[in-house]
């Protein structure tokens, strides 16, 4: 969801915005579990040779992709959390000038 200055920020809007939070909470979670999962792989097969070597191979792969993708995911949601942060506190100073 992207977020623009034209949005209308109501209920709905952080009802939506708890939802999409919690959904990606949910996605870090699986990569980061995935994440683990690969490098355990990856210790277990480290100095092997043959098969062991390729899977060695592959699981440090996937766990540079499950590790980069839960990070990529992560900082997005931190800077969208930082933006409603900016304009809630910016909303509020506005309002106590006012009073």
């Amino acid at each position: 969801m992207e977020v623009t200055d034209m949005v209308i920020r109501n209920k709905e809007y952080y009802t939506q915005f708890d939802k999409e939070m919690k959904s990606a909470k949910r996605v870090m979670d699986y990569h980061a579990r995935q994440a683990e999962r690969y490098k355990r792989i990856y210790q277990g097969t480290k100095g092997c040779s043959g098969l062991y070597g390729l899977l060695n191979k592959w699981a440090k792969r996937q766990n540079e992709y499950h590790y980069n993708k839960g990070v990529e995911i992560g900082i997005a949601n931190m800077k969208w959390c930082l933006c409603e942060m900016i304009y809630l506190q910016n909303y509020i100073q506005n309002k106590g000038g006012e009073s």
